[in-house]
C-alpha cells in the first residue's frame, strides 16, 4: 500500500567512520530510511552503512580527478535518488552531516512539523559546539547561523548554484521557508585542533574567498568569545557523541 509520506534522511559522506554510526543511531527511529552518497571513502564507512537495514541506497561514484570538491553535484544526486526510490504520495528529506546532532524535541516533533508546513522548507538554528559537547558559541556571526534541512521533494528540482560549497540543500523552486526555534549541534568545532584543521582546509580549497567572502580565519578567532550552556529543554542525545569529543 502506498504511504502518504516518506521521510528520508540523506547524507553525503567521505571517511566518516568516527561519526557515522552514532549519527545513524541518533536518527534511526525517526526516519523511514537513509539515502547516502559516499564520496570515495577509504575507511570503513561503507561497512558501517551496511549494518543498518534502513540504509536502502548507497551511491558510490568514481571521480575523474578534476572534481575534488563537488558538494553541489553530490547533494543534487542524492536528493534526486531519494525522490526516485520513494513510493509515497509525498516525499520529505532530512539533510544531515554525520558530525551533526539534532535537538531531541525537534526529532520527536518532526512528523507534526511536516503536517503543519505542507510544501514548505524548515529552517532551524545551527549551533557550533565549542570546547565542550554541552555548550555552543553565541557571539556575533555564530549566533546567526542556521540551516534549512527538512523539506519536501518535487518532480521539478533545479540546482543552479554557481559555487560547489557553502550552498543550501534546497532546490531553487522551494522558496517558502519557515524558521523554527529548534537547534542543530555541530560536533566538529568542539576541539581546538579540529577548528584549526577546518580553517587550513578551507583556506587551501578556497584561497581567494570565492565561495565565502568572509574567508575562514574566523573559525579560530576567539576575540569576543561568548559561550552558552545548552538548556535542558534544548538538549540532544549525548549518548550518540563519540568519545573522541568528550576527552
Amino acid at each position: 500500500m502506498k504511504k502518504s509520506i516518506d521521510l528520508i534522511c540523506i547524507m553525503c559522506i567521505h571517511n566518516e567512520s568516527l561519526n557515522l554510526e552514532d549519527c545513524i543511531k541518533h536518527l534511526y527511529k525517526y526516519v523511514d530510511n537513509f539515502v547516502v552518497f559516499d564520496d570515495e571513502s577509504t575507511d570503513n564507512s561503507i561497512e558501517i552503512l551496511k549494518k543498518f537495514p534502513k540504509v536502502t541506497e548507497i551511491i558510490t561514484e568514481k571521480q575523474n580527478g578534476e572534481h575534488k570538491w563537488r558538494e553541489r553535484y553530490n547533494r543534487e544526486t542524492v536528493l534526486r535518488k531519494a525522490k526516485e526510490i520513494s513510493n509515497a504520495d509525498e516525499t520529505w528529506v532530512l539533510c544531515v552531516d554525520p558530525d551533526e546532532r539534532f535537538e531531541k524535541s525537534f526529532l520527536r516533533n518532526m512528523r507534526k512539523i511536516i503536517k503543519r508546513n505542507s510544501g514548505k522548507a524548515i529552517n532551524i538554528h545551527f549551533r557550533e559546539l565549542w570546547d565542550s559537547i554541552y555548550q555552543y558559541r553565541n557571539d556575533g556571526i555564530w549566533n546567526d547561523k542556521n540551516k534549512t534541512l527538512l523539506f519536501p521533494l518535487s518532480e521539478k528540482m533545479t540546482f543552479d548554484y554557481e559555487n560547489e560549497h557553502h550552498i543550501p540543500w534546497i532546490y531553487r523552486e522551494l522558496n517558502d521557508i519557515v524558521s523554527l526555534d529548534y537547534n542543530l549541534y555541530h560536533l566538529k568545532m568542539v576541539k581546538k585542533e579540529d577548528r584549526e584543521k577546518r580553517k587550513d582546509l578551507y583556506n587551501k580549497l578556497d584561497p581567494n574567498k570565492v565561495m565565502q567572502a568572509i574567508g575562514y580565519d574566523y573559525l579560530v578567532n576567539t576575540e569576543d568569545l561568548s559561550l552558552e550552556k545548552i538548556k535542558f529543554k534544548d538538549r540532544y542525545d549525548y549518548k550518540t557523541v563519540p568519545s573522541y569529543y568528550k576527552d
